[in-house]
């Protein structure tokens, strides 16, 4: 008797987790209870001068380490011949949610808040500057 509640309890804690919900929605929930946050295009194109502290929502490329955070692309997915590419960076806190775990060279679906900005070279010289966002909900995507 003793064996079979202990079966029957494994198997409640087997279904229970195959029934946890979808990384999808669990992203889109976010969204939702989120307002329904600005595009991440908006920031990476025109980064302000001080960070606003608030929520965006967008698709991102995972492209690389860079110090203490990782630099994705915001614009690989609209991006057009010739046109600059446009760096988030992005860090991650106690408080981020995985919904999957996320790997370099993936697209992901991010919502964070826009809390600094960071500086980075170009070739050429050049000094840009990128939004630095907290991530709170990371998403690899999945079509």
């Amino acid at each position: 008797m003793k064996n079979a509640i202990h079966i029957l309890f494994l198997s409640f804690a087997l279904i229970s987790s195959a029934h946890a919900a979808d990384p999808r929605e669990q992203m889109n929930e976010a969204v939702a209870k989120a307002g329904n946050p600005p595009d991440m295009d908006e920031i990476a194109r025109n980064p302000s001068i001080v960070a606003n502290q608030k929520l965006y929502f967008g698709m991102v490329a995972l492209e690389a380490q860079d110090g203490a955070y990782i630099r994705t692309v915001a614009n690989w997915l609209t991006r057009k011949r010739g046109e600059r590419i446009q760096y988030v960076y992005i860090k991650f806190t106690k408080g981020t949610h995985m919904l999957a775990e996320p790997k370099f060279g993936q697209a992901a679906r991010l919502l964070g808040r826009y809390v600094d900005n960071v500086q980075y070279s170009v070739r050429g010289g050049g000094v840009m500057t990128a939004p630095l966002v907290e991530v709170t909900y990371i998403q690899p995507y999945q079509p």
